[in-house]
């Protein structure tokens, strides 16, 4: 039994040698090739040009057979990859640190951003004129998030830093539209063209802010008459305006809400 030992102790070290270099090797290729690898993805990253990928927001709404909600509103992102290289999908690990939903502008937190699938399509990625899409749902019940909104925002999608079109919802009428690109002639206090002294600077920032949290329902029915014709303006609205108005236009400056965007911009008197 001793030579069968050494026999076996022989055949063992060479099989070793043998197979060392070759489990090294495949060792190597798994590590290059496995998509879930972190620079596999950072290499992914590096292909996504803006003008390669289409980043769009859609808005919808539809009916539901609860009582307790008769209606539901679908938030979704849709990708699609126009370009010759494969992007970053919308499962659930890149969707983590690469998408994000904006409303008035603030990101929100969605809980749909780490539930659902890990991988989308089996390797992570979109392929050349491919399309996934990512939904989050709200039922519009009287207790829902979306009520401290009172029921007209914009929201937006970013996907890996690009920006989708940006949208108006009006949660009373049930209505989405697209916003169009902001005119040049309206500005926020940070970038106006003509100096300000420091002390009117400083209170044309925090006005401009605390309009801008303001009740965005209120202050677009103040505006838009004509599109609320059912609705009466408070008077506490009312009077916000007239002061602050009037307290920007002893500086020059003229205060003007864009109805689109449901927020505050200012332009300088020239």
């Amino acid at each position: 039994m001793l030579w069968l030992t050494v026999i076996i102790a022989i055949l063992t070290h060479k099989m070793k040698h043998f197979f060392c270099p070759l489990l090294l090797h495949l060792t190597f290729l798994a590590s290059v090739q496995n998509p879930t690898d972190k620079g596999y993805h950072n290499s992914l990253e590096m292909n996504i040009k803006p003008d390669s990928v289409l980043v769009e927001n859609i808005v919808s709404f539809s009916k539901m057979q609860s009582q307790e909600a008769k209606s539901r509103i679908d938030f979704t992102l849709s990708v699609t990859n126009l370009g010759l290289a494969a992007i970053p999908d919308l499962g659930l690990a890149n969707r983590m640190d690469q998408v994000h939903f904006l409303i008035n502008g603030d990101e929100i937190p969605l809980m749909g951003l780490g539930n659902g699938k890990e991988i989308i399509g089996g390797d992570r990625t979109i392929k050349q004129n491919s399309i996934q899409t990512f939904t989050q749902s709200w039922a519009l019940d009287k207790n829902n998030e979306l009520q401290k909104y009172n029921g007209l925002f914009t929201t937006q999608w970013t996907y890996n830093g690009i920006k989708s079109t940006m949208v108006k919802v009006n949660l009373y009428d049930q209505t989405a539209v697209i916003v169009h690109p902001k005119p040049e002639i309206l500005v926020d206090s940070v970038i106006l063209k003509r100096p300000l002294n420091y002390t009117n600077a400083t209170t044309v920032g925090k006005l401009l802010e605390w309009l801008n949290t303001y009740n965005k329902f209120e202050m677009d029915a103040y505006y838009n008459v004509l599109a609320y014709p059912n609705y009466v303006v408070s008077g506490e609205t009312n009077a916000i305006v007239d002061e602050r108005t009037r307290t920007l236009s002893n500086m020059g400056i003229d205060l003007i809400w864009d109805s689109e965007r449901l927020k505050f911009y200012i332009q300088l008197r020239k």
